[in-house]
């Protein structure tokens, strides 16, 4: 953690079990919460779906059990406001699958849009208008 008073970092010992290693995940602040959530990612043996939640005043990782249909990485994300609730939008980036030590071109680009209601933590797709030619 960076302490923005001293800009020195600290190293967290969290509790709980922390996700996996991974890259092309997104990490978001839930604004409303005191809270960061993260989604996606790939590693050398698979891609994920889930996301994991840290609890920074608890110094806590916290498995919601909670899995996108889809494993998605290199995506971009962000908390938006929205009555009733705050959302968790993600766009694009690539889905698909891979065995460990596959091919990684199975994987498709994609510009579809999800969020994650985070009240009531589940995911919907957003309906996007068809392009006018």
């Amino acid at each position: 953690m960076l302490d923005i008073e001293t800009y020195e970092w600290q190293k967290l010992e969290p509790k709980g079990n922390p996700p996996e290693a991974r890259c092309g995940h997104a990490a978001t602040i839930m604004a409303n919460q005191d809270k960061l959530i993260i989604f996606g990612g790939w590693n050398i043996s698979t891609q994920f779906s889930n996301a994991m939640i840290y609890e920074i005043g608890n110094n806590e990782w916290k498995d919601p059990e909670l899995s996108h249909e889809i494993p998605r990485w290199n995506h971009s994300a962000i908390m938006a406001p929205s009555i009733p609730s705050w959302k968790y939008f993600i766009f694009g980036g690539s889905t698909g699958s891979f065995e460990e030590g596959g091919n990684r071109t199975t994987s498709k680009f994609t510009n579809d849009v999800f969020y994650l209601d985070v009240d009531s933590m589940e995911w919907r797709q957003v309906a996007l208008e068809p392009e006018e030619d």
